[in-house]
Protein backbone atom coordinates (compact mmCIF):
# COMPACT_ATOMS: atom_id res chain seq x y z
CA UNK A 1 0.00 0.00 0.00
CA UNK A 2 1.30 3.45 -0.96
CA UNK A 3 0.71 5.97 1.83
CA UNK A 4 0.08 9.59 0.88
CA UNK A 5 0.24 12.56 3.23
CA UNK A 6 -1.98 15.23 1.70
CA UNK A 7 -2.25 17.25 4.93
CA UNK A 8 1.51 17.39 5.48
CA UNK A 9 1.39 15.67 8.85
CA UNK A 10 4.59 14.86 10.73
CA UNK A 11 6.51 11.66 10.04
CA UNK A 12 5.14 10.24 13.28
CA UNK A 13 1.72 9.78 11.64
CA UNK A 14 3.20 8.36 8.45
CA UNK A 15 5.38 5.83 10.25
CA UNK A 16 2.58 4.75 12.56
CA UNK A 17 0.09 4.36 9.70
CA UNK A 18 2.62 2.37 7.70
CA UNK A 19 3.27 -0.21 10.40
CA UNK A 20 1.71 -3.57 9.65
CA UNK A 21 1.34 -5.64 12.81
CA UNK A 22 -0.47 -8.46 11.03
CA UNK A 23 1.43 -11.71 11.53
CA UNK A 24 0.16 -13.76 8.62
CA UNK A 25 0.23 -17.53 9.17
CA UNK A 26 -1.84 -20.37 7.81
CA UNK A 27 -3.97 -20.36 4.67
CA UNK A 28 -6.50 -17.75 5.78
CA UNK A 29 -7.46 -15.91 8.95
CA UNK A 30 -10.84 -15.62 10.61
CA UNK A 31 -10.81 -11.90 9.77
CA UNK A 32 -10.20 -12.59 6.08
CA UNK A 33 -12.87 -15.29 5.97
CA UNK A 34 -15.41 -12.66 6.98
CA UNK A 35 -14.41 -10.26 4.21
CA UNK A 36 -16.13 -10.35 0.81
CA UNK A 37 -13.87 -12.32 -1.57
CA UNK A 38 -13.78 -9.38 -4.03
CA UNK A 39 -12.68 -6.99 -1.30
CA UNK A 40 -9.98 -9.31 0.04
CA UNK A 41 -8.51 -10.40 -3.28
CA UNK A 42 -8.46 -7.00 -5.00
CA UNK A 43 -6.71 -5.45 -2.01
CA UNK A 44 -4.18 -8.30 -1.91
CA UNK A 45 -3.52 -8.42 -5.65
CA UNK A 46 -3.09 -4.67 -6.09
CA UNK A 47 -1.52 -3.78 -2.76
CA UNK A 48 1.68 -2.49 -4.39
CA UNK A 49 -0.14 0.20 -6.40
CA UNK A 50 -3.12 1.14 -4.24
CA UNK A 51 -3.00 4.45 -2.40
CA UNK A 52 -4.38 5.52 0.96
CA UNK A 53 -3.91 8.80 2.76
CA UNK A 54 -2.56 8.88 6.30
CA UNK A 55 -5.71 10.65 7.49
CA UNK A 56 -7.78 7.68 6.33
CA UNK A 57 -5.88 5.51 8.82
CA UNK A 58 -6.71 7.54 11.94
CA UNK A 59 -9.50 5.35 13.26
CA UNK A 60 -7.47 2.21 12.58
CA UNK A 61 -4.65 3.74 14.62
CA UNK A 62 -7.09 4.51 17.43
CA UNK A 63 -8.25 0.89 17.43
CA UNK A 64 -4.65 -0.32 17.52
CA UNK A 65 -3.89 2.01 20.44
CA UNK A 66 -6.91 0.78 22.41
CA UNK A 67 -5.91 -2.85 21.85
CA UNK A 68 -2.35 -2.12 22.95
CA UNK A 69 -3.44 -0.37 26.14
CA UNK A 70 -5.96 -3.05 27.09
CA UNK A 71 -3.32 -5.70 26.38
CA UNK A 72 -1.35 -4.22 29.27
CA UNK A 73 -4.15 -5.35 31.56
CA UNK A 74 -2.85 -8.93 31.64
CA UNK A 75 -1.62 -9.84 35.11
CA UNK A 76 -0.38 -13.22 33.96
CA UNK A 77 -3.61 -15.16 34.23
CA UNK A 78 -4.94 -14.28 30.74
CA UNK A 79 -4.10 -15.05 27.13
CA UNK A 80 -3.93 -11.83 25.10
CA UNK A 81 -3.32 -11.26 21.39
CA UNK A 82 -1.95 -14.77 20.83
CA UNK A 83 -2.25 -16.10 17.29
CA UNK A 84 -2.74 -19.81 16.72
CA UNK A 85 -3.84 -22.04 13.86
CA UNK A 86 -6.14 -25.00 13.40
CA UNK A 87 -6.45 -27.33 10.42
CA UNK A 88 -10.11 -27.52 9.44
CA UNK A 89 -10.89 -30.01 6.67
CA UNK A 90 -7.67 -29.28 4.79
CA UNK A 91 -7.52 -25.53 5.40
CA UNK A 92 -5.23 -24.00 8.02
CA UNK A 93 -7.18 -21.20 9.69
CA UNK A 94 -5.49 -18.66 11.95
CA UNK A 95 -7.12 -16.75 14.78
CA UNK A 96 -5.98 -14.08 17.22
CA UNK A 97 -8.54 -13.39 19.97
CA UNK A 98 -8.02 -10.16 21.90
CA UNK A 99 -8.41 -11.68 25.34
CA UNK A 100 -9.09 -15.01 27.03
CA UNK A 101 -9.59 -14.77 30.78
CA UNK A 102 -10.59 -17.33 33.43
CA UNK A 103 -14.31 -17.29 34.20
CA UNK A 104 -14.55 -16.42 37.92
CA UNK A 105 -17.96 -18.05 38.12
CA UNK A 106 -17.05 -21.35 36.41
CA UNK A 107 -13.71 -22.85 37.41
CA UNK A 108 -11.97 -24.48 34.45
CA UNK A 109 -13.79 -22.29 31.90
CA UNK A 110 -12.70 -19.17 30.04
CA UNK A 111 -14.36 -15.98 28.81
CA UNK A 112 -13.49 -14.89 25.26
CA UNK A 113 -13.51 -11.13 24.71
CA UNK A 114 -13.00 -8.97 21.64
CA UNK A 115 -12.39 -5.23 21.87
CA UNK A 116 -14.00 -2.96 19.28
CA UNK A 117 -13.96 0.79 18.61
CA UNK A 118 -16.99 2.02 16.69
CA UNK A 119 -19.96 4.38 16.87
CA UNK A 120 -23.01 4.23 19.09
CA UNK A 121 -25.22 2.99 16.26
CA UNK A 122 -23.33 -0.31 16.37
CA UNK A 123 -24.74 -0.82 19.87
CA UNK A 124 -28.16 0.75 19.23
CA UNK A 125 -28.96 -1.39 16.18
CA UNK A 126 -26.74 -4.35 17.10
CA UNK A 127 -26.41 -5.16 13.40
CA UNK A 128 -22.74 -6.13 13.31
CA UNK A 129 -23.25 -9.74 12.29
CA UNK A 130 -19.55 -10.07 11.45
CA UNK A 131 -18.65 -9.39 15.08
CA UNK A 132 -20.78 -12.27 16.25
CA UNK A 133 -19.51 -14.62 13.52
CA UNK A 134 -15.91 -13.70 14.40
CA UNK A 135 -16.45 -14.60 18.05
CA UNK A 136 -18.22 -17.84 17.15
CA UNK A 137 -15.28 -18.96 14.99
CA UNK A 138 -12.79 -17.87 17.63
CA UNK A 139 -14.61 -19.91 20.27
CA UNK A 140 -14.65 -23.01 18.08
CA UNK A 141 -10.99 -22.69 17.07
CA UNK A 142 -9.80 -21.95 20.61
CA UNK A 143 -11.51 -25.03 21.96
CA UNK A 144 -10.21 -27.23 19.14
CA UNK A 145 -6.63 -25.90 19.00
CA UNK A 146 -6.01 -24.91 22.61
CA UNK A 147 -8.19 -27.40 24.43
CA UNK A 148 -9.83 -24.65 26.48
CA UNK A 149 -13.50 -24.62 27.43
CA UNK A 150 -15.28 -21.35 26.68
CA UNK A 151 -18.26 -20.31 28.79
CA UNK A 152 -18.93 -16.81 27.42
CA UNK A 153 -18.19 -14.74 24.33
CA UNK A 154 -18.60 -10.97 24.21
CA UNK A 155 -17.58 -7.75 22.51
CA UNK A 156 -16.51 -4.86 24.70
CA UNK A 157 -17.33 -1.82 22.61
CA UNK A 158 -15.75 1.63 23.00
CA UNK A 159 -18.02 4.18 21.28
CA UNK A 160 -16.03 7.12 19.94
CA UNK A 161 -19.09 9.37 19.43
CA UNK A 162 -20.90 8.63 22.72
CA UNK A 163 -21.90 11.63 24.81
CA UNK A 164 -23.99 12.16 27.90
CA UNK A 165 -26.28 14.75 26.30
CA UNK A 166 -27.44 12.24 23.69
CA UNK A 167 -27.95 9.68 26.45
CA UNK A 168 -30.23 12.06 28.39
CA UNK A 169 -32.23 12.96 25.26
CA UNK A 170 -32.64 9.27 24.35
CA UNK A 171 -33.75 8.50 27.89
CA UNK A 172 -36.43 11.22 27.76
CA UNK A 173 -37.71 9.77 24.48
CA UNK A 174 -37.44 6.19 25.73
CA UNK A 175 -35.03 5.43 22.88
CA UNK A 176 -32.20 2.91 23.09
CA UNK A 177 -28.85 4.45 23.98
CA UNK A 178 -25.86 3.01 25.86
CA UNK A 179 -25.53 4.07 29.50
CA UNK A 180 -21.76 4.56 29.28
CA UNK A 181 -19.04 5.02 26.66
CA UNK A 182 -18.02 1.35 26.92
CA UNK A 183 -20.66 -1.36 26.67
CA UNK A 184 -20.64 -5.15 26.73
CA UNK A 185 -22.38 -7.05 23.94
CA UNK A 186 -22.91 -10.69 24.87
CA UNK A 187 -23.69 -13.42 22.33
CA UNK A 188 -25.21 -16.86 22.74
CA UNK A 189 -22.73 -19.56 21.71
CA UNK A 190 -23.50 -21.48 18.51
CA UNK A 191 -23.24 -25.25 18.54
CA UNK A 192 -20.30 -26.80 16.68
CA UNK A 193 -22.40 -28.00 13.75
CA UNK A 194 -23.49 -24.45 13.00
CA UNK A 195 -19.94 -23.08 13.23
CA UNK A 196 -18.57 -25.84 11.00
CA UNK A 197 -21.25 -25.18 8.37
CA UNK A 198 -20.39 -21.49 8.45
CA UNK A 199 -16.66 -22.23 8.10
CA UNK A 200 -17.27 -24.52 5.11
CA UNK A 201 -19.39 -21.89 3.38
CA UNK A 202 -16.85 -19.09 3.88
CA UNK A 203 -13.87 -21.24 2.87
CA UNK A 204 -15.69 -22.41 -0.26
CA UNK A 205 -16.53 -18.91 -1.53
CA UNK A 206 -12.98 -17.67 -0.97
CA UNK A 207 -11.32 -20.68 -2.59
CA UNK A 208 -13.61 -20.47 -5.61
CA UNK A 209 -12.84 -16.76 -6.02
CA UNK A 210 -9.08 -17.22 -5.80
CA UNK A 211 -9.06 -18.94 -9.19
CA UNK A 212 -10.90 -16.08 -10.93
CA UNK A 213 -9.55 -12.94 -12.64
CA UNK A 214 -10.47 -9.56 -11.17
CA UNK A 215 -13.40 -8.92 -13.51
CA UNK A 216 -15.05 -12.25 -12.71
CA UNK A 217 -14.86 -12.06 -8.93
CA UNK A 218 -18.27 -12.38 -7.23
CA UNK A 219 -19.89 -9.02 -6.66
CA UNK A 220 -20.07 -7.62 -3.15
CA UNK A 221 -23.65 -7.64 -1.92
CA UNK A 222 -25.47 -4.53 -0.69
CA UNK A 223 -24.89 -5.71 2.86
CA UNK A 224 -21.18 -6.25 2.22
CA UNK A 225 -20.90 -2.79 0.65
CA UNK A 226 -22.70 -1.23 3.65
CA UNK A 227 -25.02 0.26 1.06
CA UNK A 228 -27.55 2.96 1.88
CA UNK A 229 -30.43 3.59 -0.49
CA UNK A 230 -31.12 7.02 -1.92
CA UNK A 231 -33.61 8.94 0.19
CA UNK A 232 -35.66 12.15 0.09
CA UNK A 233 -35.31 14.06 3.37
CA UNK A 234 -37.62 16.74 4.75
CA UNK A 235 -35.86 19.29 6.98
CA UNK A 236 -37.40 21.95 9.19
CA UNK A 237 -36.11 25.47 8.55
CA UNK A 238 -35.23 27.57 11.55
CA UNK A 239 -36.25 31.28 11.69
CA UNK A 240 -32.69 32.25 10.74
CA UNK A 241 -32.85 30.05 7.64
CA UNK A 242 -30.68 27.25 8.98
CA UNK A 243 -31.86 23.67 8.68
CA UNK A 244 -32.32 21.31 11.58
CA UNK A 245 -29.47 18.88 12.15
CA UNK A 246 -31.76 15.93 11.51
CA UNK A 247 -34.51 15.45 8.99
CA UNK A 248 -38.10 15.45 10.21
CA UNK A 249 -38.96 12.48 8.00
CA UNK A 250 -37.46 10.46 5.15
CA UNK A 251 -39.14 9.12 2.02
CA UNK A 252 -38.15 6.78 -0.79
CA UNK A 253 -40.14 8.79 -3.35
CA UNK A 254 -39.96 12.54 -4.04
CA UNK A 255 -43.74 12.86 -4.29
CA UNK A 256 -44.25 11.55 -0.74
CA UNK A 257 -41.62 13.92 0.63
CA UNK A 258 -43.07 17.01 -1.05
CA UNK A 259 -46.64 16.12 -0.07
CA UNK A 260 -45.57 15.72 3.54
CA UNK A 261 -43.57 18.97 3.46
CA UNK A 262 -46.44 21.00 2.00
CA UNK A 263 -48.66 20.03 4.91
CA UNK A 264 -46.29 21.18 7.64
CA UNK A 265 -47.14 24.28 9.73
CA UNK A 266 -43.51 25.41 9.38
CA UNK A 267 -41.10 26.16 6.54
CA UNK A 268 -39.37 23.09 5.16
CA UNK A 269 -36.64 22.12 2.73
CA UNK A 270 -36.71 18.89 0.72
CA UNK A 271 -33.38 17.37 -0.26
CA UNK A 272 -32.38 14.22 -2.10
CA UNK A 273 -29.51 12.25 -0.57
CA UNK A 274 -28.20 9.81 -3.20
CA UNK A 275 -27.44 6.16 -2.59
CA UNK A 276 -23.97 5.41 -1.27
CA UNK A 277 -21.91 2.25 -0.84
CA UNK A 278 -20.16 3.32 2.35
CA UNK A 279 -17.53 0.60 2.41
CA UNK A 280 -16.55 1.19 -1.20
CA UNK A 281 -16.52 4.98 -0.94
CA UNK A 282 -14.62 5.37 2.31
CA UNK A 283 -13.06 2.13 3.54
CA UNK A 284 -11.90 0.06 0.59
CA UNK A 285 -8.72 1.23 -1.21
CA UNK A 286 -9.36 -1.37 -3.91
CA UNK A 287 -12.54 0.42 -5.02
CA UNK A 288 -10.28 2.33 -7.42
CA UNK A 289 -9.57 -0.90 -9.34
CA UNK A 290 -12.95 -2.54 -8.76
CA UNK A 291 -15.04 -2.84 -11.93
CA UNK A 292 -18.21 -3.44 -9.88
CA UNK A 293 -17.85 -0.11 -8.08
CA UNK A 294 -16.40 1.97 -10.91
CA UNK A 295 -18.65 0.84 -13.75
CA UNK A 296 -21.77 -0.69 -12.20
CA UNK A 297 -22.33 1.34 -9.03
CA UNK A 298 -20.52 4.68 -9.13
CA UNK A 299 -21.45 5.32 -12.77
CA UNK A 300 -25.18 5.17 -11.92
CA UNK A 301 -25.05 8.32 -9.82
Amino acid sequence: MILTNEQGLSRAWVIAAGKDNYDKVGDISVTDLLKPPRNRLLNERHDAVLEQDVTDCVWRLLGTAVHHILGLGNEGDCITEQRFTYHFEGTEISAKPDRLEPDPNRPGYWRLLDFKVSKTWAWIFNDKGDWEAQLQMYRYLVEKAQGLKISEIAVELLMKDWNDKDRIIALSRKDRYPRAQVAVMDYAIWNNDRVEAFLRERIAVHKAAEALPDTELPDCTEEERWAKKGVWKVFKKQPDGRLGKRSVRNFEAEEGARTFASGRPYTTDVQYHPAVSTRCEYYCPASKVCDQFQFRIKSRF
